[in-house]
């Protein structure tokens, strides 16, 4: 059985319990690098949106570089005063 559709993104099913925390409401974006899932965290009971990236080396590497993107506008914004979106956790 295969999780991800033809072009190697991962097909979101509401209700789907992912990574034994977040349960799926919708799929909300789409792009080059994977899909983007609006999901309850039930461990922090709060709705999170979550990027899958694509199960391709490049796009992994592509993630890794983001997230250190992410992490720096995070650090730089600690006190939220920007409203830019904000990386909570990563995880493979």
């Amino acid at each position: 059985k295969s999780w991800d559709d033809k072009h190697d993104n991962y097909i979101i099913k509401p209700g789907e319990v992912f990574n034994n925390r977040f349960e799926f409401k919708s799929q909300i974006g789409k792009g080059s690098f994977g899909v983007v899932a609006y999901a309850h965290d039930r461990e922090k009971k709060c709705d999170v949106a979550i990027k899958i990236i694509k199960s391709q080396r490049p796009f992994a590497k592509q993630a890794e570089t983001e997230i250190k993107l992410l992490e720096f506008m995070r650090d730089a914004n600690s006190d939220d005063r920007y409203g830019i979106v904000r990386l909570l956790e990563h995880f493979k």
